[in-house]
C-alpha cells in the first residue's frame, strides 16, 4: 500500500499578506458541504460562550436549516455569517484568524489543505488523515470529534494570544508548501506507477 497525499496548488499558494488582526477577538471559518458527518452545530456551539469570536459559514447542504435552527437557539446570530457556496474560497481563507474543521470523519481533506495553504490556522478534529497534517501546538490545535468544549477551548486560547496564532500561521503554511503541494502529489503519484511498472515487468 502507497499513500499519496492531496496536494494544493494555484491561488492558494500565491505569496499573500496576512490581514492585520486585532489581540483578544477572531474571526474564525468554517468550509464545507453542509452535511450530518461534519458536525457543524458543534462548532455553533462552541463559538456561542466565545463573545469575542465572529463565525463565518463557507457552503451549503442539506444541513443548512439545521445549523441555522441552532444559531438561533444559541443566540449568536449577529456572530454568525451564512457566505452560502463559493466558487472561490481563497479570498475568505485569507481574511480568517483561524480555520476549524469539526467532521465526524474525513480521509484528506482538502478545505484544511487550502486554510494551512493561506497561512491560517487550525482547529481540526482528530480523524482520518487529518492527524498526518496537522501538527498539533505548531500549524494547529487537534481536538476529539464531538466535543465543542474542546473546539471552545482552542479558540478562546488563540483569540487571546495573536503571537501564536501568528506562529502558527507561519507553520502551517510551510507545511503545506514543503508536503503537500500539487508538485508533491504528482511526483508521488508518478513514483508509485514507476514501482507498480517495474514489479509487474
Amino acid at each position: 500500500m502507497h499513500t499519496v497525499y492531496n496536494g494544493v496548488g494555484g491561488e492558494f499558494l500565491a505569496d499573500c499578506p496576512r490581514p492585520a488582526s486585532a489581540g483578544g477577538e477572531l474571526d474564525a471559518l468554517w468550509l464545507g458541504l453542509m452535511e450530518p458527518v461534519k458536525r457543524v452545530p458543534d462548532l455553533v456551539a462552541a463559538t456561542a460562550r466565545l463573545p469575542q469570536v465572529r463565525l463565518t459559514l463557507v457552503g451549503d447542504g442539506p444541513e443548512r436549516e439545521r445549523v441555522e435552527a441552532a444559531v438561533a437557539a444559541a443566540g449568536s446570530a449577529e456572530r454568525v455569517s451564512f457566505a452560502g457556496f463559493q466558487a472561490d474560497p481563497a479570498p475568505y481563507l485569507r481574511a480568517a484568524d483561524v480555520f476549524v474543521l469539526c467532521s465526524a470523519a474525513e480521509a484528506c481533506p482538502m478545505a484544511l489543505l487550502q486554510a494551512m495553504a493561506c497561512g491560517t490556522p487550525v482547529v481540526a478534529t482528530r480523524v482520518g488523515g487529518v492527524p498526518e497534517i496537522v501538527r498539533h501546538g505548531v500549524d494547529g490545535f487537534l481536538v476529539d470529534p464531538g466535543q465543542p468544549e474542546q473546539i471552545r477551548s482552542a479558540l478562546g486560547w488563540l483569540a487571546a494570544d495573536l503571537p501564536l496564532r501568528r506562529a502558527m500561521s507561519v507553520s502551517a503554511r510551510r507545511r503545506v508548501l514543503e508536503r503537500f503541494g500539487a508538485e508533491r502529489m504528482v511526483e508521488d503519484l508518478l513514483g508509485v506507477y514507476a514501482r507498480t511498472t517495474a514489479c509487474a515487468s
